[in-house]
């Protein structure tokens, strides 16, 4: 695609909606547990679902007058679509960049906040968090079961004064299936050139009069996707290891039994268990990737009603992390930091009461959260085989929000709520949303709103004691704050759906890896010298996660419209999004370094670099334009997808000593999509079987830092960033 054009394009693809963004081709309204019928706003159970949210309050209400930007997707959606999987599927919405880094691993932003971790968006499942605690990271996949995915909320912008922690650029909120008044089997199953495989089966239903059940199991398998490969084979040794043609493999299942107590009360148990053995890890902090092995358990107990509701959780985590390099040891020293383990227990307590004083819809509560969490890697010198070397750390939050919607007249409705949270590390945070929606008819609305949110340090950047880092365990939170204009309206009896936002946004205290002064350097390596040296243990620390003095501004519009072309089955959809990010000042790398030879030049991590003030923005233009075709029980569509180019830093590929840091412009790319499909139902898509196609021209490409095959076999290391290019599935779903 040459240049003019691909400044066209997102112009071509405008009037999407934002605020609350218009289907892409059909987006619907969340429905999960609590429910209120809000009188205030009418009985929002007869609306239409576009019409209707829930995740954004965590109570249902009408989308014109919900306080958030928000994009629903139902499971119409989800399945009518070229893309498989949840991340791909996102994609094509208005505001989200999603990257993949390899098979089993993205990377999703949301409004220019993202990042390999994915530690900038909060992602839940049915209200409760499914991440690594160690680094923030979202697992996308061999997690979620596919059978039970009912809806898929987006929200956009801070959500903290809802979710508290982590919900920094938005909040990704999946709606799970619930049991009604008849038996059903939900399966899903998907084949892909990429050998990719997944199996997921969930059943629910009534166990008499009160009680009812949900039962689910599943698996996922990712062969290794190609890529610039050192193309040495793996030795082992006891600290590396090696995940061979695998790039991830899990098991999957979880089971719920429920009581209703009363026609609007209900008291559920539940249970969730991921057995992870195989999953090839990017997290910039080794050249290549590195294998992990991973196992989550949850249990917990809440009370429902149309007051509110009362929940309890607990997860139990465990999981190992092995460097992947294809031989260890002379003339390496055999360090302990290439295998590091984990153990975390998290308990929370969560509390709502949604109450509806006159012209209020009002929603208060509390959250108590207590980690703890043990490691190798929190203790200088301990091993991850031995876990009597092994540091603990513990952590408390506590939450109290507040929200209030009042109807000042029938077309205008004003918001304002704040959450207070005291976590024992990062001591205070406060999140207030403010808003005002106004809604001059059914078909149309206005949205101006203000919100903060914030991250907390992971355990990682707060806890480490080995490699080159220091950890600082009183680092603040990074904090963002936001605000944003947005209109939709419908017309043609709803059948052209226009839509359009503006945003900006400014955070600030990112947390980084910054280099140490370098007398300090000088001293912790004599430090190192003076033990032997104790060639178990690495030398330094060199580096320090440090929050940055450096605002992060971000601005943009994202525009959509979606049209169904009348007497034909043919819906014409497009969005496009642009987002200016720019750090203030350019994040500077300065050092004097340290002599690690003894000849009295100081010859090792001297440095005086600024990075570029776009590092690690994402594409300042994106663009969707597609057609679906719905005729009986045939279903098809077409999406067109092209992405700008950007600018990321590496700081694994970077070689410090010269002063060198790894930066890469990620190029821009374009890809045409194809799903094809047949509902052997009634079509409502309970029984059908699909052929997608991703990049139909096999335009191979990668979206993330990739490292050189010279590189890779330089540091003995394996792989690092997959290729993408031409996949075909095949996925059969079937409900009985």
């Amino acid at each position: 695609m040459n240049a003019p054009l691909r400044r066209i394009v997102p112009l071509l693809a405008a009037w999407t909606v934002v605020a609350q963004e218009a289907p892409e081709p059909a987006a619907v309204a969340l429905a999960q547990s609590v429910v209120v019928d809000d009188p205030l706003l009418g009985d929002v159970g007869t609306l239409d679902e576009h019409q209707w949210v829930q995740a954004v309050s965590r109570r249902r209400q009408r989308v014109s007058s919900a306080p958030q930007a928000v994009t629903v997707l139902d499971e119409d959606d989800l399945v009518t679509t070229p893309a498989v999987t949840l991340p791909d599927r996102l994609r094509y919405v208005a505001g989200i960049d999603v990257y993949q880094t390899r098979h089993g691993q993205y990377d999703v932003g949301l409004r220019g906040y993202d990042g390999v971790d994915n530690n900038r968006v909060l992602a839940v499942v049915d209200g409760r968090e499914f991440r690594w605690e160690t680094f923030g990271t979202v697992m996308w996949m061999g997690v979620l079961h596919p059978s039970d995915i009912a809806r898929v909320e987006i929200l956009k912008g801070p959500g903290s004064v809802t979710y508290g922690a982590n919900a920094f650029g938005g909040v990704i909120a999946i709606a799970d299936r619930e049991p009604d008044d008849r038996q059903r089997v939900h399966a899903v199953t998907a084949w892909s050139t990429t050998g990719a495989l997944d199996g997921d089966i969930t059943a629910l239903g009534p166990l008499g009069e009160r009680f009812y059940y949900k039962l689910s199991a599943g698996g996922t398998d990712l062969r290794d996707l190609e890529g610039p490969d050192s193309e040495v084979d793996h030795v082992d040794h006891p600290r590396t290891a090696d995940t061979g043609d695998t790039d991830l493999h899990s098991r999957r299942w979880s089971g719920t039994a429920g009581w209703r107590i009363g026609d609007a009360v209900r008291l559920e148990g539940e249970y969730h268990g991921v057995d992870m053995p195989k999953w090839e890890l990017v997290d910039d902090l080794d050249v290549g990737s590195s294998a992990t092995e991973w196992w989550l358990h949850t249990a917990g107990a809440r009370l429902i009603s149309d007051w509110g509701e009362l929940r309890h959780i607990r997860q139990w985590m465990d999981y190992s992390y092995s460097n992947q390099k294809t031989s260890y040891g002379p003339p390496v020293p055999d360090f302990q930091y290439t295998q590091a383990g984990f153990s975390e227990i998290v308990d929370t307590t969560r509390a709502q009461v949604n109450l509806l004083p006159g012209d209020h819809a009002v929603s208060l509560g509390g959250e108590y959260t207590h980690m703890v969490s043990s490691s190798n890697l929190w203790a200088s010198g301990g091993t991850a085989s031995d876990e009597s070397t092994w540091d603990e750390v513990t952590t408390i939050n506590r939450a109290l929000f507040a929200e209030d919607q009042y109807a000042l007249a029938p077309s205008w409705t004003a918001t304002g709520g704040a959450r207070w949270d005291h976590h024992s590390r990062a001591g205070d945070n406060i999140s207030p949303r403010v808003a005002l929606n106004f809604a001059p008819s059914d078909d149309e609305f206005w949205l101006l709103s203000y919100s903060r949110g914030y991250r907390l340090p992971t355990t990682l950047e707060s806890s480490i004691q080995e490699y080159y880092f220091r950890s600082d365990p009183d680092l603040d939170a990074e904090t963002v704050q936001s605000i944003e204009l947005g209109w939709q309206r419908r017309a043609w009896m709803d059948q052209l759906t226009l839509g359009a936002n503006a945003f900006s946004s400014r955070s600030n205290d990112r947390i980084w890896i910054l280099p140490l002064d370098g007398d300090e350097m000088q001293a912790n390596y004599n430090d190192w010298l003076a033990t032997g040296p104790d060639l178990t243990v690495q030398p330094g620390p060199y580096f320090a996660f440090s929050n940055l003095d450096d605002p992060v501004d971000v601005y943009g519009a994202e525009l959509s419209a979606s049209v169904k072309v009348p007497d034909t089955p043919l819906t014409l959809w497009s969005n496009g999004t642009w987002q200016h990010h720019r750090y203030r000042n350019g994040i500077v790398y300065r050092s004097t370094g340290y002599d690690s030879d003894g000849d009295g030049t100081r010859d090792s991590f001297v440095m005086d670099t600024t990075l570029p003030r776009d590092i690690d923005a994402p594409p300042e233009w994106k663009a969707n334009l597609g057609a679906n075709v719905d005729h009986g029980r045939l279903f098809a569509g077409l999406a067109l997808r092209w992405v700008d180019s950007r600018r990321v830093f590496s700081f694994a590929n970077s070689d410090f000593s010269a002063g060198d840091l790894a930066t890469q412009r990620i190029p821009a790319y374009e890809t045409l999509d194809l799903n094809l499909g047949f509902d052997f139902g009634n079509g409502e898509r309970e029984r059908y079987i699909r052929l997608s196609v991703l990049d139909i021209a096999d335009a191979v490409h990668h979206e993330y830092y990739q490292a050189s095959r010279g590189a890779l076999a330089a540091a003995r290391e394996q792989q690092l960033t997959s290729d993408l290019g031409r996949t075909a599935t095949m996925q059969i779903g079937w409900m009985f």
